[in-house]
């Protein structure tokens, strides 16, 4: 083993990292992976030192605004929330940060700055990883001409869609898109002279592959970044503050916070954290309530999937005949279902969540209601196990971007997603006995 690590430390790809803290050998990176770093540095360090990019007028601005809090019911929107659209759209600047917590208006706050800039004449785009959260961005936004960042680019790439100097992109949840994406969408983006917004929290969720920059432009550009730190999500003063302080990296007050409230449940092993977590849920569901599980490995989602289920066929919740599908998955009327692809003609889009209507056993058919009631059929390759699963319980990463946040979440083992719900999160843990001590997240791993 050792020579086949010297063998890949001598390729030149592999590049020695030096002052890294916290470390307690060598690290090494890739020397592609350093390239695209320093592409997205120097790319989005041209864009905000711009000064002649897509903008709006302060009159504009209020317009905007005073138009979006019309739909707030009564509502207004924040200081920090003003100040941001205000600087967005007024600056000038090519390329904009915006590091928001979860819960404090992103979304009101973008679609203010839609608003202003869609009066003024620009074209507007949002783009998100996530299918859901793209379309979320349509939505809620007003970003009409949403769609995930894949194909984004893919349309850039090809000429498909072609950007100019009177266009504005929004990339959400930056800090779950990786380095290789980003740093195509910039360089499309400046090569246009559009404008550049990216949004997201680089204390949240991380991107899958190798991803990062976003935290490091936000230290790099202080002056450009528009915080929205104001969680106003949860019902719970006292939890939003303990979020505050999770997102801050103060876990063990968090746990105790937790623990204090009965509110995390330590049980003897995985397969009993997963039943408890289940049956708390199926009490939720019960009760009227409208009630979510998530987990941060594949396989604890795989069990509460298949746990859910079970309950849901033996308290008739499940109807008609049931028909396979490829993969090894069975749907019956009822089962709740969540998107794994895009459907056949954009029909559906990535980690949407549904309900099976009806079944068709000689066509081996499924028909899928969508949250916004529209009937989607899907049979064949398109209900495959690797384009459709169970839905009773998903990754956090696959929670990104939901549009109705549950009353109430139960999650096994993750800490990163705890801001899932509006009113209680209960944590179920099976990795041990119980907690070692009060406020100690040894036994809690992300």
């Amino acid at each position: 083993m050792e020579a086949l690590a010297d063998r890949v430390l001598a390729d030149p790809e592999a590049v020695p990292l030096i002052g890294v803290p916290g470390a307690r050998e060598r690290p090494y990176t890739l020397a592609s992976v350093v390239a695209r770093e320093v592409a997205i540095a120097d790319c989005l360090a041209r864009q905000i030192g711009r000064g002649d990019a897509p903008a709006v007028d302060s009159a504009g601005v209020q317009r905007a605004v005073a138009a979006v809090e019309v739909g707030l019911d009564g509502g207004r929107l924040s200081g920090e929330q003003r100040r941001a659209v205000e600087a967005i759209c007024t600056s000038g600047r090519g390329g904009e940060l915006v590091v928001g917590v979860a819960g404090a208006g992103k979304t009101t706050m973008l679609r203010a700055v839609a608003a202003a800039f869609g009066d003024a004449g620009y074209r507007m785009l949002g783009t998100d990883t996530s299918g859901q959260a793209a379309r979320n961005l349509g939505t809620e936004a007003d970003i009409d001409e949403s769609r995930t960042l894949a194909s984004l680019i893919w349309r850039l790439d090809r000429g498909r869609l072609v950007l100019d100097d009177h266009s504005m992109v929004v990339c959400d949840e930056v800090g779950m898109t990786d380095d290789i994406a980003l740093a195509r969408l910039a360089a499309h983006v400046e090569a246009a002279r559009a404008k550049l917004v990216l949004v997201g929290d680089h204390r949240q969720l991380a991107a899958v592959g190798p991803g990062g920059a976003f935290q490091a432009l936000v230290n790099r550009h202080p002056d450009a970044v528009h915080r929205l730190l104001d969680n106003r999500r949860q019902h719970d003063l006292e939890e939003r503050q303990i979020l505050g302080q999770l997102r801050d990296g103060d876990v063990g007050r968090a746990v105790a916070w937790y623990e204090e409230k009965g509110r995390v449940h330590p049980v003897a092993d995985r397969d009993a954290a997963v039943q408890a977590a289940v049956d708390a849920w199926a009490a939720d569901i019960k009760s009227g309530q409208q009630a979510s599980m998530y987990a941060w490995r594949r396989a604890n989602v795989a069990a509460l999937n298949q746990s859910a289920r079970s309950w849901m066929e033996q308290t008739g919740r499940l109807h008609g005949p049931e028909v396979g599908c490829l993969g090894g998955l069975a749907y019956r009327a009822g089962d709740q279902v969540v998107t794994l692809a895009p459907g056949p003609n954009g029909s559906l889009v990535t980690s949407e969540r549904d309900v099976i209507e009806a079944v068709d056993p000689t066509a081996g058919a499924l028909v899928v209601r969508t949250q916004n009631g529209r009937a989607v059929t899907l049979a064949g390759e398109e209900a495959s196990a690797d384009r459709l699963s169970y839905g009773y319980a998903t990754t956090v990463h696959r929670s990104q971007g939901r549009s109705a946040r549950p009353d109430l979440s139960r999650t096994i083992s993750a800490f990163r997603g705890l801001d899932r719900s509006w009113a209680a999160l209960h944590l179920y843990n099976g990795e041990a006995k119980g907690p070692k001590s009060k406020g100690s997240s040894k036994n809690f791993p992300a």
